[in-house]
């Protein structure tokens, strides 16, 4: 075969390859932007549900709502120092084992028992604000959350307690006492 001919045959080869990894590149923009965008419930008139990312701006709007439940992850003197209003500090310890491995999951009834008493239930809106840089603790609680069946109500601080003071937002140093609901629902993915 020649080379002439080598060249057009591998030209005709490229235009179909390229068109596949130019629309696997939208397929990712699309799944990743509709991951990440809020989301309406599909009822006229309602509003758009959050995302697996809120701003402060968005925490700001909703921290009257009775179903918000602000869980601060990061070092116990941090939070005593100022904190979001309402938000309620997370004992790493208190959802996890340290045997045989640390971090290990506890028995769901420990963690049940332990988001309950930050106030979590099914009913909770849920948003994890880290601080001090505390990004990988704050992974681990929102898949913990999901593991229990509560990770669709869950969202992280886009920029944690950070972000929030960067706006000029209040903090406070009162720790808000949390109201004991029921957690009904707990469902282990597979």
């Amino acid at each position: 075969m020649s080379p002439m001919k080598m060249t057009a045959r591998a030209n005709s080869n490229l235009l179909p390859r390229m068109a596949l990894v130019v629309m696997s590149v939208a397929m990712l923009a699309l799944g990743v932007h509709f991951f990440l965008t809020p989301r309406a419930s599909g009822t006229p008139g309602a509003k758009a549900e959050a995302g697996m990312l809120v701003t402060p701006a968005w925490l700001a709007d909703h921290l009257g709502d009775k179903s918000v439940v602000i869980l601060n992850i990061g070092q116990r003197p941090a939070y005593d120092a100022g904190h979001i209003p309402g938000a309620r500090f997370v004992e790493m310890s208190s959802i996890s084992s340290s045997q045989p491995l640390l971090l290990e999951l506890p028995t769901i009834e420990k963690l049940k028992q332990s988001f309950e008493a930050l106030g979590v239930s099914d009913n909770s809106r849920i948003i994890i604000a880290f601080s001090d840089n505390w990004i990988s603790p704050s992974t681990r609680v929102y898949f913990t959350l999901d593991y229990l069946g509560l990770g669709k109500q869950t969202s992280l601080l886009d920029g944690g307690v950070e972000a929030w003071r960067k706006e000029g937002r209040s903090i406070v140093t009162d720790v808000p006492q949390a109201t004991r609901e029921t957690s009904r629902r707990v469902r282990i993915l597979s």
